[in-house]
């Protein structure tokens, strides 16, 4: 069982999550962690929690709340059992965990190791490394610990007790610990290169700790070495003038000693840790600008990054086996060509030959005299919503729809937009195809986002014997598909669509096979062995044909079999075997070319990793002779398959491909304006700072946030949500964010998540949204987040009888703070106080009274929104035997109101 307090105070068992009771109970589950394994008196107890002003009865009161907790936290306890958590002693309570248990005193012995093993790095920073220094690889273990252990912050520590001085001195104590290893890990970072994300993180921390010395100096080193020593000079005298001003003190010697360093220009400055060095040294480069020939192709994803595969390099194997399958696909294509529209689902475990079948639909389309386009859903989290479908467009050479640029361009969204948006994508297709008959292609459903799969379902609808359309769309076996997904697939079905199922190679094809692939007769016995790994996946069964032929290695080991969403080990160790065989500038391509996604511009690779493009094209070289990647003919490089770029990034470890992120995201932000679309730069930049680490947190909420209002936009309104749980998550980790931020981020979520359909988490984020505006004692904060509560439901908002007593009394307190008199805040407030307590037994002549004073003060301000409002929220408050009329009434004042 693990306890949290570095936020809202919560508990972990072995199987999730353990429901707490309300505030004051988790209050003094918080107390209690702040001395595990320790007795706390009852009085003690009653200090911390209600401070000066405890409640009459207190004692009584919390011997309740405590048999609350038990329950919780036991929920098995058979009557008069002995507790074996929350313990009741002579002297009091004690919470009987081990310390470690608790976050709190977790994340402190967490920081103090990595803080010691990166004392060289800091002590001799100035001066140059000597032989106490630690290795680039321990450096970045600590580093990887330290982030690991931010990670672990959710909010304000022992956030559910109040300004009790022994709970200010933790809290002080744990932020001092918290800024240590913000600074660790920065330090860490420069040591292994990473200056660029040390300077937006030191940049922030000066903001909130001006004068905490090590971060200033943090800051200037960042700043030489990305060759900016005259900023970072003035950065070093700036805090001298801060420290006189404010203190009336010179700089200590850390500081005293950078400075003259930087006038000096000592070459220690600018060097850091090389792979598997203890000590040795690369002279830092700084990054350029990225400046494209004339007529060289700009360094972001066009519409057209869904061209078709067949553009690319042919596969230097046959395909195999699949004559029935392709015999489907050719009979759906040629009767689409004759005017009877059709479709085909291609599924099939990655690697099985979904693309290689949707290359041969598109060479046969296209003999037959027919249009043919192709889009891919993106895997990138960066992908804006309707991708696939601008890239079909574009290959079709049909313009978007005029609906589409008005929703772009639209602050208000809503269904009836979202759903013109796709009947002008299905009527831009068929006055396509009365042209010339046309095979659309979508490949990687799994992937998609709303948007583009009801496009989808909507075109397949729309279609009549007459239109010579064909869609083949692919998607994975696995997980079975859910939500919008499954829709398309009912849609399909009811519409004549075939099913194509693409298993593992028989025996005598994956022979075959393996025979193309090597050039010569394979084994059978080994053929055999390699089938039973691999489940007679074609793309395993490649790549180990690939590397025995070169004559590497044996036959690696690993299990195959069915894909269950992560890299197979078979896959993992054929890549990570070839990954070995490169240089290592070779492999550092490779990582940052896998986290900017499977496809891009090698323009942008080289300008993120600092590199000339010719630079890049020579690094690479290695990579494309062994077939890891290749360049399509529209210049883009492209990963031969998605599982080797996941391989890629799998081998690389997690902290280090979050510094890759880093570094993407910093090279993007740095692009002129106009080089990307600004959706596109939206989504990437937010995927890329999501991933980049707790160090970053900053900017991955607020470009999370971002990308989400640019998902609404596009009525998508699934990944919006998302994105802004994204946001959410981050803005709990930066250090500096605050309550308002919040409060906005929240209200921001329950709008997209209403209109996708996740209420239960709208009605979570609502009560938090309310908990921090009670906090800042802003009723009419209190009252705007609470009015989402029934804004956008038709039922009563919480569960069946379900009380929320925290929520109650925050809408109590804030009624009784906004006064008596007359105001739009007074009946948000009473009206969903009245909702809120209809399950409550014993309140209805409460609700009632709620009710009528409540629809009495939105009559007399006359206002039509807020009348709308409260009579749906009376609607739903009188929902009871007895008040059908009342309720009756209440409905047509809504709707004449509204």
């Amino acid at each position: 069982m693990r306890v949290r307090v570095l936020g809202s105070t919560g508990i972990e068992g072995s199987d999730g999550p353990v429901p707490l009771p309300a505030r004051k109970p988790r209050s003094i589950l918080a107390a209690l962690a702040l001395a595990p394994g320790r007795t706390v008196t009852p009085d003690r107890l009653v200090d911390l929690v209600w401070g000066e002003a405890p409640p009459a009865g207190a004692h009584g009161t919390l011997h309740a709340y405590i048999s609350q907790l038990r329950r919780a936290l036991e929920p098995d306890l058979a009557p008069r059992a002995r507790p074996t958590v929350l313990v009741t002693t002579e002297a009091g309570y004690r919470l009987d965990v081990p310390p470690a248990d608790v976050d709190a005193v977790a994340f402190a012995d967490e920081v103090r190791a990595p803080h010691g093993a990166l004392a060289p790095l800091w002590s001799q920073l100035t001066t140059g490394p000597d032989a106490s220094w630690p290795s680039r690889e321990e450096v970045a273990d600590h580093v990887e610990a330290l982030e690991e252990a931010l990670r672990t912050w959710r909010g304000t520590a022992y956030a559910d007790l109040g300004d009790h001085p022994d709970v200010l001195a933790h809290r002080a104590a744990l932020d001092e610990l918290r800024s240590t290893a913000e600074e660790d890990t920065a330090l860490g970072l420069l040591a292994l290169g990473e200056h660029a994300a040390v300077l937006a993180a030191t940049e922030q921390a000066a903001g909130r700790h001006p004068l905490r010395e090590r971060t200033r100096s943090l800051q200037a080193l960042a700043l030489v070495r990305t060759g900016r020593q005259v900023e970072a000079l003035d950065v070093l005298r700036g805090y001298r003038e801060l420290l006189a001003d404010e203190l009336g003190l010179d700089p200590g010697p850390e500081v005293r000693a950078l400075e003259e360093a930087v006038l000096r220009q000592s070459p220690t400055l600018g060097r850091w840790l090389r792979p598997g060095a203890a000590a040795s040294w690369a002279a830092a480069q700084p990054t350029p600008v990225l400046e494209p020939a004339s007529g060289t192709a700009s360094p972001t994803r066009s519409p057209g990054s869904g061209a078709p595969a067949h553009g690319g390099s042919a596969p230097s194997w046959a395909m195999v086996g699949r004559d029935a399958e392709r015999a489907v696909v050719a009979e759906v294509v040629g009767a689409a060509v004759s005017g009877m529209p059709g479709a085909v689902l291609v599924v099939g475990d990655p690697g099985t030959g979904k693309t290689r079948l949707v290359e041969d639909a598109v060479s046969g389309a296209a003999a037959r005299g027919a249009a043919t386009a192709v889009g891919r859903c993106s895997q990138d989290d960066g992908a804006p919503p309707l991708w696939p479908w601008y890239a079909l467009l574009d290959q079709l050479g049909v313009e978007p729809p005029a609906e589409l640029a008005a929703a772009n361009g639209a602050d208000e969204i809503g269904p009836d937009r979202a759903f013109a948006v796709q009947d002008a994508l299905a009527r831009a297709v068929r006055a396509r195809a009365a042209v010339s008959p046309v095979l659309l292609v979508v490949e990687d459903l799994h992937w998609a986002d709303t948007r583009t799969l009801r496009a989808l379902a909507h075109l397949v609808s729309t279609l009549v014997p007459g239109d010579p359309v064909a869609l083949l769309v692919t998607r994975r076996s696995r997980p079975q598909p859910a939500g919008d997904l499954a829709d398309l697939g009912v849609a399909l079905v009811r519409h004549g669509a075939r099913t194509v199922e693409l298993g593992g190679l028989a025996a005598a094809d994956a022979r075959a096979l393996v025979s193309s692939v090597s050039g010569e007769d394979a084994d059978p016995g080994r053929v055999d062995d390699w089938r039973a790994r691999t489940g007679g996946n074609p793309f395993f069964l490649v790549e180990l044909a690939r590397l025995a032929a070169a004559a590497t290695v044996a036959t690696p080991g690993g299990a195959g079999g069915a894909w269950r969403g992560e890299v197979p080990e078979s896959v993992q160790t054929v890549v990570t075997r070839r990954l070995d065989d490169l240089p290592e500038e070779t492999r550092e391509v490779l990582l940052v070319s896998a986290a900017l996604g499977r496809e891009h511009s090698p323009l942008l690779l080289a300008h993120v990793g600092g590199w000339a493009p010719d630079v890049v094209t020579d690094r690479l070289e290695p990579a494309h002779e062994i077939g890891i990647v290749h360049q399509r003919d529209d210049g883009r490089l492209v990963f031969e398959h998605a599982l080797t770029r996941d391989a890629v990034l799998s081998a690389a470890g997690p902290g280090r491909v979050a510094r890759v992120h880093a570094r993407v995201a910093h090279a993007l932000e740095s692009l002129p304006l106009g080089a990307m679309a600004p959706k596109e730069r939206a989504f990437d930049l937010a995927h890329h700072w999501l991933a980049a680490g707790p160090v970053h947190a900053a900017h991955a909420w607020r470009a999370a946030a971002a990308a989400a209002h640019e998902a609404r936009r596009d009525f998508a309104n699934v990944e919006a949500a998302d994105l802004y749980r994204a946001a959410l998550d981050a803005h709990a980790l930066d250090p500096a964010a605050t309550r308002e931020e919040r409060y906005d981020l929240l209200l921001s979520f329950t709008e997209a998540a209403a209109w996708a359909g996740r209420w239960r988490r709208v009605v979570e984020a609502v009560v938090e949204a309310v908990a921090l505006a009670r906090t800042d004692d802003d009723p009419a904060r209190v009252a705007r987040a609470a009015a989402e509560l029934s804004r956008h439901s038709v039922w009563l908002p919480q569960e069946h009888m379900e009380v929320d007593e925290d929520l109650v009394d925050d809408l109590r307190a804030s009624l009784h703070r906004v006064g008596p008199h007359d105001s739009a805040d007074r009946c948000v407030l009473m009206l969903a106080l009245a909702v809120q307590l209809y399950y409550r037994s014993g309140s209805e002549p409460e609700v009632l009274a709620l009710v009528d004073e409540g629809m009495a003060i939105a009559r007399r301000l006359g206002d039509p929104s807020l009348l709308a409002w409260a009579a749906h929220a009376g609607w739903l408050a009188l929902w009871r035997n007895g008040e059908l009329d009342r309720r009756r009434a209440l409905g047509r004042e809504g709707i004449e109101a509204a």
